[in-house]
């Protein structure tokens, strides 16, 4: 019975921490996730508020589009982990090269809705699978660009 009662102790302790926890990047999360704040000033103001890594020097700044970042702020606000806004919006990052064709387009909009959702996994999976089908494409092709092929037409 002490040992439950410890437990319960335990249960109430994390969850009084995750509250603080939620609270504290709540103040920033719109700012670190959508690519605002990366000069040195904001960076500095930022870290003052919760230790960040550094952001890079080289000036060369990576930013979500509208829809991007509005999709990863309103998976931040159901309470996950920051490491999961940046594994969102790492693959949402991957998403812009894909260009603009209906398919791409219509990929993009699911995975929008599975970010939201807080599907990473799922997203990942589209992910991969729509680079390895361009990879595939452009595989079939490059034989096209040499000066000199041979192409063999199957029976």
């Amino acid at each position: 019975e002490n040992h439950i009662l410890h437990l319960r102790g335990e249960l109430v302790s994390i969850k009084a921490a995750r509250e603080s926890v939620q609270k504290q990047t709540r103040s920033f999360s719109e700012k670190v996730i959508c690519g605002f704040g990366e000069t040195e000033k904001d960076s500095q103001a930022l870290t003052s508020e919760v230790p960040l890594p550094p952001l890079p020097t080289s000036g060369i700044r990576r930013e979500l589009s509208v829809r991007s970042c509005d999709a990863v702020v309103s998976m931040s606000k159901t309470g996950v982990s920051p490491s999961d806004w940046q594994r969102a919006r790492h693959f949402l990052l991957l998403v812009h090269q894909w260009g603009y064709s209906d398919e791409a387009n219509a990929k993009r909009k699911e995975l929008y809705q599975n970010v939201k959702d807080g599907n990473l996994d799922s997203v990942a999976r589209i992910v991969r699978r729509f680079n390895a089908e361009r990879t595939v494409e452009v595989a079939k092709w490059d034989g096209a660009k040499a000066e000199i092929s041979k192409y063999m037409v199957p029976p």
